[in-house]
């Protein structure tokens, strides 16, 4: 490539010697890529890259992408925290409480039966002793329905509390995040109610 140019600028500079205009307009068609019988582009010249003129910049203005509030982001996520914290805490209270009245209800019912066993080795008769032992076996049972009524209320009522605090969290969550990722409305579009 480089002969070629050398040769076409020493024709040049002949035709130029010799004021030869023609030629040398015939020479600058052939540097540009232009055919000299019809002043038209050449097929390669014509043919164009097909992202040589691509710019970057002027693509991505057309894109409007909202800047990242990190500020923003740190605190939704700082407060997502407390509320997770907050429901970990209350569960683990539930808990220790359920289970704290689960061993008073279960030591409450060891005393009642250490408390009716010595009525089996008394003198009473048989009869007796069948007709007592199925009273305290029916108050037994009311009282481990009762205690385990009472421990499911608990339970629930804690996963209630916890939940709570969870979908209160979540649903503040949604709305601040859709707070920060939506554009401004134009006031226009406030003002004017919309049509259907």
């Amino acid at each position: 490539m480089g002969k070629i140019l050398h040769r076409t600028k020493k024709v040049l500079d002949a035709a130029s010697q010799h004021d030869n205009i023609a030629v040398q307009d015939v020479i600058r068609r052939l540097l540009r890529g232009s055919s000299p019988e019809t002043g038209t582009e050449s097929p390669r010249a014509m043919y164009k890259m097909p992202f040589a003129d691509f710019d970057p910049a002027r693509f991505m203005a057309d894109f409007k992408v909202p800047a990242f509030d990190a500020e923003g982001a740190m605190a939704l996520h700082r407060k997502n925290v407390e509320a997770m914290t907050a429901a970990g805490q209350t569960a683990f209270e539930g808990a220790g409480a359920f289970f704290r009245r689960q061993n008073e209800l279960a030591r409450e019912a060891a005393e009642a039966a250490a408390a009716n066993v010595n009525m089996f080795f008394g003198e009473a008769s048989f009869e007796d002793k069948a007709e007592r032992g199925a009273t305290l076996a029916k108050g037994a049972w009311d009282s481990t329905v009762a205690g385990a009524g009472e421990l499911a209320d608990m339970s629930t009522k804690t996963g209630r509390e916890v939940l709570g605090l969870i979908d209160k969290r979540v649903r503040e969550a949604m709305d601040e995040t859709a707070a920060m990722i939506a554009p401004a409305a134009k006031p226009a579009e406030k003002a004017a109610p919309k049509t259907s």
